[in-house]
Order: C-alpha cells, then structure tokens, then sequence
C-alpha cells in the first residue's frame, strides 16, 4: 500500500511504472456513492479506480467575523464581490489584506478553484491546457489590481511577513483549505477564539455554482504487483471509510459518513465562531472534477514562473505565455498530446 496525494499516484501508473492496482473490482458502487460527490474524480485515471480518497482539502473563504463587522463589510460570494471588497480594503483600511499569493499555493487556491484549463483530460492520453480561457484571464484580471493595491499579500501563508499579519489580526479573510482553521489560523496566527468562519467558496456572477480548489489532502492505492490484492483493498477500504479512524482524523474525511462523524471534532471548539462543518461539508462536493491528476506537475511550474514575475512587480496575466508554453512542454514530455482550445 502507500498513502500519497493523487498526483504523485498518477505519475507512477504510467507503463514504465504500473504501480497502483486498478481498485474498481474491489470497491462496491455503495462506498463509492458514499464519498463526496467528484473527490474520487482525481483518483480516477481512463476509468480505472487507482486509489481511494483519505482527506479532502477543499479551499473555503476564511473570514474574519469581528472586523467584517467592526468595519461594516458583509461577505463576498462572488470574485467580483471579492475585489470590490479587497480594494475597498486597501482604500479604507491599508495594512489589512484579504489573502496571500506569494507561492506555488495559489495555483490551487485561485486557479484550480476559477476553473482554469492547465490539466483537464481531454481523452484518454490528452490534455486541455489554455491559459487565454476566460476561467484564467479573468482571476488574473481580478487578482492583479488587489496585488497592485496590497490587499493581496504578495506573501505564502507560511512567509514570516505573512505569518505577522495573522499574529495582528489583520488577516480579514483569504481563500485556503479547510485545515488552516485547525492548524494555521489557531496555531500559527494566534487568532483569538471566536472570531474565524468557514465561509463557502466564491462563485463567478456568470455561473450558478461555485467550485472550489484543493491543497492538499492524500490517498490510499494497493501496489498491482501485490500477492493479495483483495487484502490490501480491504486495508485501503477501511483506512479511508471506518468511523473508527476517518471519525477522529485530523482533517476533513472525503467519505461522508465518516465524516459526519468526524463533525464531533469541530462542532463545539470555541475557536470557531460557528460550528464550520455544514460549509465544509457543502464545499467538499464542490472541488472541480475537471482538476485532473496527470504526470506532470502544474503547481510547482506556476511557482517557478508566475510567483517570481509577482514578487518582482510583473502582473500575473504578462506570465501567461510564458506558463502556457512551459506547460505545454512538460505535458508533451509527459507523454501527453496538448490541446489548446
């Protein structure tokens, strides 16, 4: 067995490796339809079941209750009501920010989560990469005035400059996974207790339904090369469904009913100033399904490319074609055929 996050199984079950045993014979269509609508999406690789989702990390609006009310904000549920939220922000009290986007997070907190092409399967060996969809050009047209304004930190989460602005609870809110309530806002912020939300994810004005990115969360897959496979999909099953263990896991179980359990763990904490679960549990269904796993590693070329041009003043959208190119590159590499529209 191993425990990984999908894309690291992806890149092992090409044909030079052939690792993760196809689990379909071995997981009922019950425990399938019990885990949260789309989390098994990434696991799911031309049809073939190669592993078994453990956490979710889908991204929420984390926000501030006590200063949205001491300044007389109401909460964004649109991007648009985000930016014209965040550049009031700037104008009416700089120094407090709405998010960070200094690292390779925020290709998942922000582009995963706008529905942006940089690894939808197209067919069984192709991808659909485009950075000129409107799914893309738009975050970046939002993002770039609030970088510009400072109501964006160009800081990651965990940079030190970052981490002073929670210890002065100047965070008003920012786009992260459903584990920073726990163990970044709590711990690492020193947030006071009642004052964070679990808020829903943002939706496009455009669009009836909002979807949400990831950071994080990790998988269970039996190696094809086992001498009892029905033995290690058992173990898989269990690690990744049992009340026993997903009820008391650290972060949020992508099997539902597990989860409902697990909801003991947070209901009560006098952290949060509502009980988070109904929102997080809403958004687990709600991280797009189109986010493939493939063999090559979207997140990490974003940071390579786009979060160095930021921190130098560049705007997101001038890295497009630069992404764009490199991208495609390390698809075709991959062993990909790359289609752009």
């Amino acid at each position: 067995m191993v425990f990984a996050e999908p894309n690291l199984i992806a890149d092992i079950a090409d044909s030079a490796h052939h690792y993760p045993a196809d689990l379909t014979p071995y997981v009922s269509q019950d425990i399938v339809n019990n885990f949260a609508p789309g989390s098994l999406a990434s696991c799911t690789i031309n049809g073939k079941l190669y592993c078994l989702r453990n956490d979710l990390a889908q991204n929420m609006l984390w926000y501030n209750t006590k200063l949205l009310q001491q300044f007389g904000y109401t909460v964004p549920t649109t991007w648009e009501d985000y930016q014209a939220l965040g550049l009031k922000v700037a104008k009416e009290h700089p120094g407090y920010v709405i998010g960070a986007f200094g690292d390779a997070n925020a290709y998942y907190e922000y582009f995963i989560g706008s529905g942006c092409p940089t690894a939808q399967m197209a067919g069984t060996e192709t991808v659909h990469i485009n950075m000129a969809d409107s799914h893309c050009t738009q975050m970046a047209n939002l993002l770039d005035p609030l970088l510009a304004d400072g109501a964006i930190a160009k800081f990651g989460a965990f940079d030190p400059g970052f981490v002073k602005l929670g210890t002065q609870d100047k965070i008003l809110m920012m786009v992260a996974p459903s584990w920073f309530g726990q163990y970044v806002f709590k711990p690492t912020y020193k947030t006071p207790n009642g004052e964070i939300v679990a808020g829903l994810p943002l939706r496009w004005s455009s669009e009836s339904t909002a979807r949400t990115g990831f950071w994080g969360g990790a998988a269970w897959a039996i190696s094809s090369h086992s001498t009892n496979p029905k033995g290690a999909a058992d173990i898989a099953i269990w690690m990744s469904t049992s009340n026993a263990y997903q009820g008391t896991a650290p972060t949020f179980p992508a099997y539902l009913p597990a989860a409902d359990t697990w909801h003991q763990t947070v209901a009560n904490d006098p952290f949060y100033a509502t009980d988070p679960y109904p929102a997080l549990k809403q958004a687990a269904g709600l991280i797009d399904p189109s986010a493939a796993s493939v063999r090559y590693d979207p997140q990490s070329l974003f940071g390579t490319v786009v979060i160095p041009a930021i921190l130098k003043g560049q705007t997101i959208s001038s890295t497009f074609p630069t992404y764009q190119s490199q991208l495609a590159q390390l698809a075709r590499a991959s062993g990909y055929t790359v289609v752009t529209s």
